[in-house]
Protein backbone atom coordinates (compact mmCIF):
# COMPACT_ATOMS: atom_id res chain seq x y z
CA UNK A 1 0.00 0.00 0.00
CA UNK A 2 1.24 3.49 -0.88
CA UNK A 3 2.23 5.77 2.03
CA UNK A 4 0.97 9.26 0.42
CA UNK A 5 0.54 12.80 2.14
CA UNK A 6 -2.86 14.28 2.01
CA UNK A 7 -3.48 15.82 -1.89
CA UNK A 8 -4.54 18.62 -0.30
CA UNK A 9 -1.42 19.25 1.60
CA UNK A 10 0.64 18.84 -1.44
CA UNK A 11 -1.50 21.50 -3.46
CA UNK A 12 -1.34 23.60 -1.13
CA UNK A 13 2.64 23.73 -0.78
CA UNK A 14 2.71 23.56 -4.87
CA UNK A 15 0.46 26.84 -4.26
CA UNK A 16 2.80 28.27 -1.61
CA UNK A 17 6.17 27.41 -2.86
CA UNK A 18 5.13 28.57 -6.48
CA UNK A 19 4.51 31.79 -5.35
CA UNK A 20 6.84 32.09 -2.40
CA UNK A 21 3.53 33.79 -0.28
CA UNK A 22 0.99 31.88 2.07
CA UNK A 23 -1.50 35.17 1.36
CA UNK A 24 -1.15 34.23 -2.65
CA UNK A 25 -1.22 30.57 -2.64
CA UNK A 26 -4.65 31.47 -0.21
CA UNK A 27 -6.02 33.66 -2.83
CA UNK A 28 -5.68 31.12 -5.16
CA UNK A 29 -7.04 28.36 -3.61
CA UNK A 30 -9.62 30.08 -2.05
CA UNK A 31 -8.91 29.41 1.65
CA UNK A 32 -7.07 32.27 4.29
CA UNK A 33 -3.38 32.78 4.86
CA UNK A 34 -4.08 30.43 7.76
CA UNK A 35 -5.27 27.82 6.64
CA UNK A 36 -2.39 27.83 4.03
CA UNK A 37 0.16 27.92 6.70
CA UNK A 38 -1.50 24.76 8.82
CA UNK A 39 -1.52 22.76 5.78
CA UNK A 40 2.34 23.33 5.06
CA UNK A 41 2.78 22.16 8.88
CA UNK A 42 1.01 19.06 8.41
CA UNK A 43 3.14 18.19 5.42
CA UNK A 44 6.17 19.36 7.55
CA UNK A 45 5.03 16.85 9.82
CA UNK A 46 4.33 14.20 7.96
CA UNK A 47 7.73 14.79 6.10
CA UNK A 48 9.76 15.01 9.02
CA UNK A 49 11.19 17.76 6.55
CA UNK A 50 11.40 21.47 7.22
CA UNK A 51 10.36 22.88 3.27
CA UNK A 52 10.31 26.49 3.95
CA UNK A 53 12.61 29.39 6.27
CA UNK A 54 9.96 31.85 7.48
CA UNK A 55 10.93 35.63 7.89
CA UNK A 56 9.23 38.40 8.81
CA UNK A 57 7.62 39.48 5.80
CA UNK A 58 8.68 36.67 3.48
CA UNK A 59 8.98 32.63 2.91
CA UNK A 60 11.45 30.89 0.93
CA UNK A 61 12.29 27.49 0.21
CA UNK A 62 15.23 24.94 2.11
CA UNK A 63 17.19 22.78 0.13
CA UNK A 64 14.55 20.00 0.67
CA UNK A 65 11.81 22.06 -0.17
CA UNK A 66 13.16 22.52 -3.61
CA UNK A 67 13.75 19.06 -4.53
CA UNK A 68 10.30 18.09 -2.80
CA UNK A 69 8.55 21.21 -5.43
CA UNK A 70 10.70 20.14 -8.64
CA UNK A 71 9.80 16.44 -8.15
CA UNK A 72 6.02 17.39 -6.84
CA UNK A 73 5.38 19.08 -9.82
CA UNK A 74 6.00 16.70 -12.04
CA UNK A 75 4.35 14.45 -10.40
CA UNK A 76 1.30 16.96 -10.16
CA UNK A 77 1.55 17.30 -14.08
CA UNK A 78 1.02 13.38 -14.54
CA UNK A 79 -1.97 13.51 -12.91
CA UNK A 80 -3.30 16.29 -14.29
CA UNK A 81 -2.34 14.79 -17.81
CA UNK A 82 -4.16 11.24 -16.92
CA UNK A 83 -6.93 13.42 -15.71
CA UNK A 84 -7.56 15.15 -18.46
CA UNK A 85 -7.02 12.04 -20.71
CA UNK A 86 -9.50 9.75 -19.00
CA UNK A 87 -12.32 12.62 -18.82
CA UNK A 88 -11.99 12.86 -22.81
CA UNK A 89 -13.04 9.20 -22.77
CA UNK A 90 -16.33 9.81 -20.68
CA UNK A 91 -18.29 8.72 -24.14
CA UNK A 92 -16.44 4.92 -24.22
CA UNK A 93 -13.57 6.41 -26.17
CA UNK A 94 -15.93 7.59 -28.78
CA UNK A 95 -14.42 9.90 -31.34
CA UNK A 96 -16.71 12.05 -33.78
CA UNK A 97 -15.71 13.17 -36.47
CA UNK A 98 -18.41 15.32 -38.77
CA UNK A 99 -17.83 15.59 -42.49
CA UNK A 100 -20.11 16.11 -45.77
CA UNK A 101 -21.89 13.71 -46.46
CA UNK A 102 -20.91 12.99 -49.99
CA UNK A 103 -17.16 13.21 -48.53
CA UNK A 104 -17.88 10.29 -46.11
CA UNK A 105 -19.53 8.14 -48.86
CA UNK A 106 -16.99 8.36 -51.69
CA UNK A 107 -13.41 8.71 -50.17
CA UNK A 108 -13.55 8.23 -46.49
CA UNK A 109 -15.79 4.87 -46.32
CA UNK A 110 -13.87 2.58 -47.95
CA UNK A 111 -11.03 2.93 -45.65
CA UNK A 112 -12.89 3.17 -42.41
CA UNK A 113 -12.73 -0.95 -42.22
CA UNK A 114 -8.81 -1.12 -42.48
CA UNK A 115 -8.69 2.35 -39.49
CA UNK A 116 -10.97 -0.07 -37.09
CA UNK A 117 -8.73 -2.81 -37.59
CA UNK A 118 -5.37 -0.75 -36.64
CA UNK A 119 -6.91 1.03 -33.82
CA UNK A 120 -9.48 -0.77 -31.95
CA UNK A 121 -8.88 1.53 -28.79
CA UNK A 122 -11.35 4.19 -30.90
CA UNK A 123 -14.60 3.94 -31.44
CA UNK A 124 -15.98 6.61 -34.69
CA UNK A 125 -19.11 8.39 -34.95
CA UNK A 126 -19.25 9.81 -38.09
CA UNK A 127 -21.35 12.78 -38.30
CA UNK A 128 -22.39 13.19 -42.07
CA UNK A 129 -23.59 17.22 -42.40
CA UNK A 130 -22.71 20.01 -44.25
CA UNK A 131 -22.58 22.61 -41.35
CA UNK A 132 -20.23 24.00 -39.06
CA UNK A 133 -20.64 22.60 -35.89
CA UNK A 134 -20.44 24.31 -32.56
CA UNK A 135 -17.60 22.54 -30.60
CA UNK A 136 -18.57 23.94 -27.66
CA UNK A 137 -22.45 23.12 -27.51
CA UNK A 138 -22.08 19.69 -29.73
CA UNK A 139 -20.45 16.94 -28.90
CA UNK A 140 -18.35 16.72 -31.65
CA UNK A 141 -14.52 15.98 -31.30
CA UNK A 142 -13.02 17.28 -35.01
CA UNK A 143 -14.30 17.82 -38.58
CA UNK A 144 -13.73 17.98 -41.77
CA UNK A 145 -14.91 21.75 -43.58
CA UNK A 146 -15.81 22.57 -46.72
CA UNK A 147 -14.46 25.88 -47.69
CA UNK A 148 -11.70 28.92 -47.85
CA UNK A 149 -10.47 27.73 -44.33
CA UNK A 150 -11.23 31.44 -43.05
CA UNK A 151 -12.75 30.08 -39.67
CA UNK A 152 -11.37 31.56 -36.12
CA UNK A 153 -10.24 30.19 -32.81
CA UNK A 154 -9.83 26.93 -34.28
CA UNK A 155 -7.11 24.51 -35.75
CA UNK A 156 -7.36 24.42 -39.30
CA UNK A 157 -5.31 22.29 -41.18
CA UNK A 158 -5.60 22.43 -45.33
CA UNK A 159 -6.49 18.70 -46.62
CA UNK A 160 -6.85 19.15 -50.29
CA UNK A 161 -8.97 21.66 -52.94
CA UNK A 162 -12.07 20.91 -54.61
CA UNK A 163 -11.44 19.85 -58.13
CA UNK A 164 -15.01 19.72 -60.07
CA UNK A 165 -15.45 18.07 -63.29
CA UNK A 166 -17.88 17.32 -65.35
CA UNK A 167 -19.86 13.77 -64.81
CA UNK A 168 -22.80 11.96 -66.19
CA UNK A 169 -23.37 8.13 -66.77
CA UNK A 170 -22.25 5.94 -69.97
CA UNK A 171 -25.22 5.12 -70.77
CA UNK A 172 -26.33 9.10 -71.34
CA UNK A 173 -23.83 9.75 -74.00
CA UNK A 174 -24.58 6.95 -75.76
CA UNK A 175 -28.07 8.21 -76.13
CA UNK A 176 -28.00 11.60 -76.60
CA UNK A 177 -24.42 11.82 -78.74
CA UNK A 178 -21.07 13.00 -78.29
CA UNK A 179 -20.15 15.07 -75.47
CA UNK A 180 -16.65 16.64 -76.08
CA UNK A 181 -16.61 19.98 -74.33
CA UNK A 182 -18.68 22.74 -72.88
CA UNK A 183 -20.55 23.64 -76.64
CA UNK A 184 -21.73 20.24 -76.72
CA UNK A 185 -23.77 20.84 -72.98
CA UNK A 186 -26.33 22.89 -74.60
CA UNK A 187 -27.94 19.04 -75.96
CA UNK A 188 -28.22 17.44 -72.23
CA UNK A 189 -29.77 18.62 -68.65
CA UNK A 190 -27.24 20.27 -66.26
CA UNK A 191 -27.70 19.05 -62.83
CA UNK A 192 -26.99 21.49 -60.18
CA UNK A 193 -25.76 21.36 -56.50
CA UNK A 194 -26.97 24.47 -54.41
CA UNK A 195 -24.62 24.02 -51.51
CA UNK A 196 -21.35 23.81 -53.59
CA UNK A 197 -19.15 27.44 -53.86
CA UNK A 198 -18.14 25.79 -56.89
CA UNK A 199 -21.19 26.43 -59.44
CA UNK A 200 -21.71 25.28 -63.58
CA UNK A 201 -21.60 29.52 -64.30
CA UNK A 202 -18.45 29.79 -61.89
CA UNK A 203 -16.79 26.38 -63.73
CA UNK A 204 -17.33 27.44 -67.27
CA UNK A 205 -17.00 30.94 -66.99
CA UNK A 206 -13.46 30.45 -65.09
CA UNK A 207 -12.27 28.27 -68.25
CA UNK A 208 -13.58 30.66 -70.82
CA UNK A 209 -16.82 29.81 -71.80
CA UNK A 210 -19.08 32.49 -70.25
CA UNK A 211 -21.52 32.48 -72.89
CA UNK A 212 -22.80 28.70 -72.31
CA UNK A 213 -26.37 28.89 -70.76
CA UNK A 214 -26.39 27.77 -67.36
CA UNK A 215 -29.77 28.59 -65.76
CA UNK A 216 -31.51 25.70 -66.43
CA UNK A 217 -31.56 21.58 -65.21
CA UNK A 218 -32.14 19.53 -62.24
CA UNK A 219 -31.46 21.14 -58.76
CA UNK A 220 -30.27 19.34 -55.49
CA UNK A 221 -29.26 20.55 -52.31
CA UNK A 222 -26.34 18.05 -51.57
CA UNK A 223 -23.79 16.94 -54.20
CA UNK A 224 -25.01 12.88 -52.64
CA UNK A 225 -28.36 13.68 -54.58
CA UNK A 226 -26.65 14.91 -57.53
CA UNK A 227 -24.53 12.11 -57.95
CA UNK A 228 -26.91 9.66 -57.84
CA UNK A 229 -29.07 11.72 -60.48
CA UNK A 230 -26.07 11.52 -62.98
CA UNK A 231 -25.51 7.93 -62.16
CA UNK A 232 -29.37 7.18 -62.89
CA UNK A 233 -28.67 9.41 -66.40
CA UNK A 234 -30.92 12.54 -65.39
CA UNK A 235 -28.23 14.51 -67.09
CA UNK A 236 -24.37 16.32 -66.59
CA UNK A 237 -23.49 17.13 -63.00
CA UNK A 238 -20.24 18.49 -61.80
CA UNK A 239 -18.64 16.62 -59.08
CA UNK A 240 -15.46 17.17 -56.72
CA UNK A 241 -13.20 15.00 -58.59
CA UNK A 242 -11.75 12.88 -55.25
CA UNK A 243 -15.40 11.95 -55.10
CA UNK A 244 -15.78 10.85 -58.37
CA UNK A 245 -12.91 8.36 -58.85
CA UNK A 246 -14.14 5.21 -57.64
CA UNK A 247 -17.39 5.70 -59.53
CA UNK A 248 -15.61 6.40 -62.59
CA UNK A 249 -13.27 3.16 -61.52
CA UNK A 250 -16.70 1.15 -61.42
CA UNK A 251 -17.91 2.35 -64.27
CA UNK A 252 -20.96 4.12 -63.43
CA UNK A 253 -19.65 7.54 -64.23
CA UNK A 254 -17.76 8.96 -66.99
CA UNK A 255 -15.82 12.54 -67.16
CA UNK A 256 -16.66 13.37 -70.57
CA UNK A 257 -14.14 16.32 -71.14
CA UNK A 258 -11.75 18.42 -69.11
CA UNK A 259 -11.03 21.90 -68.34
CA UNK A 260 -8.17 24.05 -67.71
CA UNK A 261 -10.19 26.05 -64.77
CA UNK A 262 -8.34 29.03 -62.83
CA UNK A 263 -10.93 29.93 -59.65
CA UNK A 264 -10.16 33.73 -58.16
CA UNK A 265 -10.83 31.83 -54.82
CA UNK A 266 -10.97 28.07 -54.27
CA UNK A 267 -12.96 25.64 -51.97
CA UNK A 268 -11.15 23.25 -49.77
CA UNK A 269 -11.46 20.70 -47.50
CA UNK A 270 -10.07 21.09 -44.30
CA UNK A 271 -8.99 18.97 -41.01
CA UNK A 272 -10.74 21.39 -38.18
CA UNK A 273 -10.95 21.39 -34.28
CA UNK A 274 -10.25 23.03 -30.97
CA UNK A 275 -6.82 23.64 -30.46
CA UNK A 276 -7.17 21.83 -27.07
CA UNK A 277 -8.38 18.64 -28.59
CA UNK A 278 -5.29 18.11 -30.64
CA UNK A 279 -4.12 17.06 -26.59
CA UNK A 280 -6.25 14.11 -26.91
CA UNK A 281 -4.98 11.04 -27.90
CA UNK A 282 -7.56 9.55 -29.66
CA UNK A 283 -8.16 13.03 -31.79
CA UNK A 284 -4.22 13.05 -32.57
CA UNK A 285 -4.81 8.79 -33.94
CA UNK A 286 -8.21 9.88 -36.44
CA UNK A 287 -5.95 13.16 -37.43
CA UNK A 288 -2.96 11.12 -38.42
CA UNK A 289 -4.98 9.29 -40.00
CA UNK A 290 -6.75 11.58 -42.41
CA UNK A 291 -3.65 13.11 -43.13
CA UNK A 292 -2.46 9.62 -43.97
CA UNK A 293 -5.48 9.08 -46.44
CA UNK A 294 -5.17 12.79 -48.08
CA UNK A 295 -1.40 11.92 -48.89
CA UNK A 296 -2.32 8.40 -50.11
CA UNK A 297 -5.61 9.18 -51.91
CA UNK A 298 -6.12 13.01 -53.10
CA UNK A 299 -5.10 15.52 -55.77
CA UNK A 300 -3.12 18.83 -54.23
CA UNK A 301 -3.88 20.77 -57.51
CA UNK A 302 -3.06 23.94 -56.76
Amino acid sequence: MRILPPLETLRVFESAASRLSFKMAAKELCVTPSAVSHQVRKLEQILKTQLFRRHNRKIELTDAGSIYLAKLRLALDEIEKATGEVATLGRGNILTLSMPPMLMLSWLMPHVSSFLEQNEEVNLRLLDTLRYVDFDQEQVDAAIWYGYGDWENLNIEFLFYEDMCPICSPQLVSKEGALSGPDDLARFRLIHTERRLSQWSTYLSAAGYECVDTQGGLRFLNSIHSFNAAINGLGVALGNRQSVLSYVQKGELVIPFELSVKLPQRPGYYFVCPPDNLKIKKVQIVRTWIKQLTNSTCYKTQ
